[in-house]
């Protein structure tokens, strides 16, 4: 019956991804036309907003995912609101959302439902915000980086990228050694940054009932996700938190997977852009490969000798690894061998190291030297994963997985059903 019951579930999942990405696809090629009217080579000119905070560099081109407004050449201009990229060059100021941005172009080639632009960064301007709340956004992050940076000074940088996301003072090398380690999704907010503020909260207001807990909890989470720019990776892990608390107020049945489906549903009618964005899809196939192959792996590990801390800790890892090796692989051409290990050493270390930083802006900022030592050691530390990186094809790896995942499933449902003939 469990085996029956989680076969189903599956299907629905699957149904509902499929179901939400046609949906999509028709959202956007009805409401967003591909074709231009005009030929894309005698565009000279290109005005859009950002949909996500960037923060491009000198030293390698960055891309910068926008909406475009209008599109300027010698002797035209047309509306045209599809998804572009600019790939900008020798610019290195941070873009926010809603910010928008001029740019002249040297090349621009029109694909599918993307328009790629290669632009000059040094003429790139600025001209405001597309909308005030972004704007007053921006005035406070401003803000909220002038007091931390002032308070913590080098350690500041690794503090505001934890805290809210935003990285703008984190150097080019910190952010390889992040990458390149596997910890990127430390930097980039999730469930993990959800999930530390959530228990906070619910620790610091333990007396409090648990319907009044919720709705204390839910301007907390608005706030946050505001300053993060309600990046798609939060905004994933706050839908299935605040469900998650919903039914168990409510004291019904939750089904994870259901409830990710649904978040997912959520977040492209909030943002229809989301379902190009590289984040949406590594955010939500770590959760389902943490929902699907946890258990299976646990089971497995159960044989081998060890606490039960890291056995629950490899599990996570492995199966997020199982499912995402061959998605990274095909983006980034390299993966990490040893990130497992990385995601079971540094996760603690960081919220002793978040621990530490509070501790030095509510107290004293003469201990500010003892933090920079302790992120010193984390730079020192991330570097010895930083020789461990592995490129090849990616269809292999994506082949051997694929039946390794099947395998565990098949695995774990014969035991189960076993089980229960016993």
């Amino acid at each position: 019956m469990h085996t029956y019951i989680v076969q189903r579930r599956l299907i629905h999942l699957a149904v509902i991804i499929v179901l939400h990405v046609i949906l999509t696809q028709s959202f956007i090629y009805k409401q967003h036309p591909t074709n231009l009217p005009i030929p894309t080579t005698i565009i000279d000119h290109i005005t859009l907003y950002t949909t996500q905070d960037t923060q491009p560099n000198a030293l390698h081109r960055s891309r910068v995912i926008g909406c475009t407004i209008t599109l300027s050449g010698k002797d035209i201009s047309v509306e045209h609101k599809q998804p572009i990229e600019i790939i900008l060059t020798h610019y290195n100021q941070p873009l926010r959302r809603g910010q928008i941005i001029s740019v002249d172009i040297t090349n621009l080639n029109h694909h599918d439902t993307k328009m790629i632009a290669v632009a000059h960064g040094n003429r790139l301007t600025t001209n405001g915000f597309i909308s005030p709340i972004w704007m007053y956004r921006s005035q406070v992050l401003d803000r909220i980086l002038h007091y931390t940076y002032t308070q913590l000074q080098e350690s500041a940088g690794l503090f505001i990228a934890v805290l809210i996301g935003d990285q703008s003072l984190l150097s080019l090398h910190t952010k390889r050694l992040f990458r390149n380690s596997g910890l990127a999704h430390l930097l980039a907010l999730s469930g993990f940054h959800a999930s530390l503020l959530i228990g906070i909260l619910f620790f610091l207001l333990k007396p409090i009932p648990l319907t009044l807990r919720t709705l204390i909890l839910l301007p907390f989470i608005l706030i946050h996700a505001w300053l993060a720019g309600f990046i798609y990776t939060l905004l994933r892990a706050y839908f299935m938190s605040i469900t998650l608390l919903l039914l168990k107020i409510s004291y019904r049945e939750a089904n994870k997977l259901d409830i990710l489906a649904w978040s997912s549903i959520l977040i492209l009618l909030y943002d229809w852009r989301a379902i190009y964005a590289t984040s949406f899809h590594l955010s939500f196939l770590a959760i389902w490969a943490i929902l699907v192959l946890y258990r299976p792996l646990l089971c497995l590990l159960q044989h081998i000798p060890m606490p039960q801390l890291l056995r629950q800790s490899l599990a996570i890892s492995f199966a997020v690894d199982i499912t995402l090796n061959p998605l990274i692989l095909y983006l980034f051409k390299e993966i990490q061998v040893f990130s497992f290990v990385a995601n079971f050493i540094f996760p603690p270390l960081f919220i002793l190291y978040l621990l530490l930083s509070t501790i030095v802006m509510i107290t004293s900022p003469f201990l500010v030297v003892l933090l920079n030592q302790y992120e010193r050691v984390l730079h020192t530390s991330l570097q010895y994963f930083n020789v461990y990186l592995w490129a090849m094809n990616w269809l292999p790896i994506l082949m051997i997985n694929l039946l390794l995942a099947i395998s565990l499933t098949f695995y774990y449902n014969r035991r189960n059903e076993c089980s229960n003939r016993i």
